[in-house]
């Protein structure tokens, strides 16, 4: 696949690695994704939002940096070990279902999200 629709809008870098063994040919535990968005924007303070962080949290500290230009540093687990939930609301299929990510809920979830940060 070639063209535009075959990048990730704004991922300018990827890069996959094993935070538990570097000389080990195990796969990446972990992907570091640099994007070239700033995290004060009205679509990261959405982000942010929807994943709990406080409102007053992001209105204190990265509001204020609307206007600096920026970058973001994201770190994806690929083998999380928490596991989330999805129910059904009612039988209605034009009702959402409720869906409860329970992320980090795992301790081992948030050494990988340390251990990638430190890289």
């Amino acid at each position: 696949m070639t063209g535009t629709i075959s990048i990730p809008a704004a991922v300018e870098v990827l890069h996959f690695l094993n935070t538990q063994n570097t000389t080990s040919p195990e796969p990446p535990n972990i992907i570091l994704c640099l994007l070239s968005s700033q995290p004060a924007s009205q679509l990261a303070r959405a982000e942010l939002l929807n994943i709990g962080m406080p409102p007053e949290a992001y209105d204190s500290y990265l509001a204020p940096r609307d206007t600096v230009p920026g970058f973001r540093l994201a770190v994806i687990n690929v083998r999380p070990e928490s596991r989330g939930r999805i129910t059904l609301r009612s039988s209605d299929p034009n009702e959402y279902p409720d869906i409860d990510l329970r992320l980090m809920e795992h301790p081992q979830d948030v050494r990988v999200a340390a251990q990638g940060k430190l890289v």
